[in-house]
């Protein structure tokens, strides 16, 4: 049996944005204290995900490497801009605490249309509830602290992360360990090209 990658598609941010969103993840652990679980993205894993593929084997990969070469040509480059802080489902049980798309959301659900044009036919099954652009932040285990997390999004409802140019989209491998999920860049896909 042929060796399987853990397999993503995504979009990365720059350094500064990615410095401002782990500027975001240290307000809130400050703000929640240590009564709560909460497993923090480490900033070098900080992305946004458009699609997730699960185990994917070699020539998969190629297929995927092949139709995502093409899926761009039409796309240009485009701005977005991340603020607004919030979580999945609520705030009394939350299960994931994100940084929202203020700009760019339209962009971003269109290039998760084209990723689709291209997963589906190779039988990757696209998410069944609307796409909601977010950049996860911490995935929640086990939480007491709801009164503190309302509080935090209440003072910090226009936080924001900054502005960006997205110019690419990456085909990602991802590692479990022990010490956390470890992500490489399998391939990269620039828009318009």
């Amino acid at each position: 049996m042929p060796p399987y990658t853990r397999t993503f598609i995504a979009v990365h941010f720059t350094p500064e944005i990615v410095a401002n969103l782990e500027g975001i993840a240290q307000k809130l652990r400050a703000s929640l204290g240590k009564h709560n679980k909460i497993n923090w993205v480490q900033a070098q894993n900080i992305h946004l995900t458009l699609q997730f593929l699960g185990d994917v084997s070699p020539p998969g990969l190629e297929e995927l490497a092949f139709g995502l070469s093409r899926a761009f040509v039409d796309t240009c480059p485009f701005e977005i801009e991340l603020r607004g802080v919030g979580c999945f489902p609520t705030p009394t049980k939350p299960r994931v605490i994100w940084v929202g798309m203020h700009t760019g959301r339209q962009s971003v659900a269109a290039l998760q249309q084209c990723v689709h044009a291209v997963t589906a036919p190779l039988g990757f099954i696209p998410e069944q509830r609307p796409f909601n652009p977010h950049v996860t932040l911490g995935r929640v285990k086990w939480f007491n602290d709801s009164k503190n997390l309302l509080a935090f999004f209440e003072k910090n409802a226009d936080l924001g992360a900054g502005k960006c140019q997205i110019q690419a989209i990456h085909l990602m491998g991802s590692k479990l360990t022990p010490a956390g999920a470890r992500y490489t860049v399998l391939d990269s896909f620039e828009l318009g090209i």
